[in-house]
């Protein structure tokens, strides 16, 4: 059976291909290019892909750090497919905010159904609701344990966006105010410094 055949053709599916085939070394442009001419998705669906590929990629440190907040392993230590699902996932959660919380959700528990990881739709399911209730702020019985989760959590975002605007630390990012607060922050040192 060719690919094509195998999987069901979806924006979801499609981004998680291209993102698999970038950590195997193509080059994202490429990697989409083939993959949107292999598919035949509509329009909104090819523009669906392509941002949730780019999207991933853009914010791999903080999506990274978010899988390193919520789960037990860290980002780097999850099987490879796995931590492109949970990429998926976090970003239609954090970044898109047209994207219902249940679809995200679900289309995610789904990715790690068609592609393998069956076993581990529990853990992507778990992940990505602890995420939308520390989002909400609605976990009952809230604690300053989850309140420092949370900061950690935009601090690290804050702390990838000055990273990936300035790589090579000039004094101008050294300066800037998201890697002051980074800084400053004792658990973003320890997490981040």
């Amino acid at each position: 059976m060719s690919e094509k055949e195998e999987v069901r053709a979806n924006a979801r599916q499609v981004a998680f291909l291209a993102l698999r085939a970038v950590l195997r070394g193509a080059f994202a442009d490429v990697a989409l290019d083939r993959l949107l001419q292999q598919f035949a998705l509509k329009g909104s669906d090819r523009r669906l892909a392509t941002e949730l590929v780019y999207g991933s990629i853009r914010r791999q440190r903080t999506l990274d750090a978010l899988i390193d907040q919520l789960g037990k392993k860290k980002a780097q230590d999850q099987p490879p497919d796995l931590r492109l699902i949970l990429h998926l996932g976090l970003y239609q959660l954090r970044y898109l905010n047209q994207i219902p919380v249940s679809a995200a959700v679900d289309t995610a528990v789904e990715l790690s159904k068609q592609n393998g990881l069956s076993g581990l739709a529990g853990f992507v399911n778990g992940l990505l609701r602890q995420y939308v209730r520390l989002a909400e702020g609605t976990q009952p019985g809230e604690t300053a344990a989850i309140s420092i989760r949370k900061d950690t959590i935009q601090c690290a975002e804050q702390c990838a966006e000055a990273i990936a605007l300035d790589p090579l630390g000039s004094p101008q990012m050294i300066q800037s105010a998201a890697w002051q607060s980074c800084i400053a922050t004792p658990i973003g040192l320890s997490k981040f410094g």
